[in-house]
């Protein structure tokens, strides 16, 4: 169980580094501590089954939470949007085994 819950602790913290890699690539003016406060909230968001990968959901969780830190709505949801795309591109070597195993 230790394991486990360390994993998944590194596991989301990489997540929230991601996102604020996003942000950061933007070379938006943001406050570190402020987005391991609310980069979780958003990233929470996206597990609601509502949509297909969190699309939509992350970008107005975004644009709710870019009023509390300060942001533009512009630039929030444009960091929601880099992120989803990033993962997206890098899930795609996960989905080309996935497929590769089926086929043998």
């Amino acid at each position: 169980l230790f394991k486990h819950i360390i994993m998944s602790m590194i596991i989301v913290l990489t997540y929230i580094s991601t996102y604020i890699i996003c942000a950061l690539s933007l070379s938006l003016d943001i406050d570190i501590f402020s987005f391991f406060v609310f980069a979780p909230i958003i990233l929470f968001s996206m597990t609601l089954p509502i949509s297909i990968g969190g699309w939509g959901v992350r970008e107005v969780t975004a644009l709710v939470i870019s009023f509390l830190l300060g942001l533009s709505v512009a630039s929030s949801v444009t960091v929601a949007i880099i992120y989803g795309i990033i993962n997206f591109i890098c899930s795609l070597p996960g989905a080309f085994f996935l497929l590769y195993t089926r086929t043998n």
